[in-house]
């Protein structure tokens, strides 16, 4: 079994983005130790953040915050939080051969194509879970952040959660 994680991202309504990084049940547990490492790392040269954070176990890595400098991670250095951090986190995944998936609506061209189209956040997640399905094998367990209300969140993915090839359970 392998799990999917999922994120989303939207771009100034020209494009919506999903991302799914797929790991087996070991990679899981390696990446998890190596990130939490990093945070320990993270913690002992900022230990300003821990006031902001807790302990290593509570540090979020959110690409567009390490980045932008948003959130807690404003009062790091952003040469650090590129080079320690970020660059950092893909060695991992990269050390760990995490497969990644990544799939995009442009949003314009959909509404000029089609006169009522799906919604394009719908359209990139099923494209996106149809791609994973189709590359690994074995059952995959999704897991997304709570971005919508869970009974907006159950409905759309519904349709994903019975499919009889490889069933996805999202858990929020």
């Amino acid at each position: 079994m392998k799990l999917v994680y999922i994120d989303e991202s939207e771009q100034s309504g020209e494009l919506y983005l999903f991302g799914g990084l797929v790991v087996d049940e070991e990679q899981c547990r390696s990446i998890s130790d190596r990130m939490n490492g990093l945070a320990s790392r993270v913690l002992k040269d900022y230990p300003d953040l821990c006031s902001k954070v807790g302990s290593a176990y509570d540090v979020e890595f959110h690409a567009a915050n390490l980045a932008q400098g948003k959130s807690y991670w404003h009062n790091v250095d952003r040469s650090y939080r590129i080079e320690a951090i970020y660059l950092e986190l893909i060695k991992i995944f990269r050390d760990e051969k995490a497969e990644y998936y990544v799939n995009g609506i442009n949003i314009p061209f959909l509404e000029r194509l089609y006169q009522d189209p799906y919604p394009p956040r719908d359209l990139a997640l099923a494209h996106l879970l149809g791609a994973v399905q189709k590359e690994e094998e074995g059952n995959l367990i999704a897991l997304a952040d709570d971005h919508y209300t869970k009974k907006i969140a159950d409905c759309r993915l519904s349709p994903f959660a019975t499919t009889p090839l490889k069933p996805i359970v999202v858990i929020p």
